[in-house]
């Protein structure tokens, strides 16, 4: 998901030649045993998008995943399996996606590592629903001043998010 900042309800003459910061949101469901949440990550224009930017995001959820497995306390290991699903898009598929998830089994972190590409416009999934109601809520705010502002209204609307979901949502 992109957004700039700052931004008004009516965007209209008022940021015409205004400075932005283009904010892009990256959301990974997570499900692994009793643990079901989602983790978003932000990155702003200084941040280039791109294999590298995916193969981080997907880094970070891991590293997420494995503190709350340890936070359970229960002595679950991390999955030996590990299954994506990417939409359709080509920063998902490219080999040097391919070459991070081979390096995962290669060193042994995960037995092996699936990849599934869903068919445009047929994603449909729950992190799809969260967007949704997060767009929402952005084109209802009558101004957006700052990307710490944008994630002050993700806190605001975590609240309705949650139901329509029925996951936890987890800001990184």
């Amino acid at each position: 998901m992109k957004g700039d900042t700052p931004r008004w309800k009516n965007q209209s003459a008022r940021t015409k030649g205004m400075d932005k910061i283009t904010n892009r949101i990256f959301g990974v469901e997570v499900v692994c045993g009793t643990i079901e949440t989602v983790f978003l990550y932000h990155v702003d224009q200084f941040i280039p998008g791109g294999a590298n930017t995916l193969i981080e995001v997907q880094r970070q959820a891991m590293a997420d995943l494995g503190k709350l497995l340890q936070g359970q306390g229960q002595g679950h290991p991390f999955p030996r399996i590990i299954n994506y699903q990417f939409d359709n898009c080509g920063e998902n598929k490219n080999r040097y996606m391919f070459a991070y998830c081979s390096k995962l089994v290669e060193d042994g972190y995960v037995d092996s590592v699936f990849l599934d590409f869903l068919v445009v416009g047929h994603t449909h999934s729950t992190i799809d629903q969260y967007f949704s109601v997060l767009a929402s809520a952005i084109r209802n705010a009558k101004f957006i001043g700052s990307p710490l502002a944008l994630w002050n209204l993700f806190d605001k609307f975590e609240e309705k998010v949650r139901p329509a979901i029925n996951r936890k949502i987890e800001v990184r």
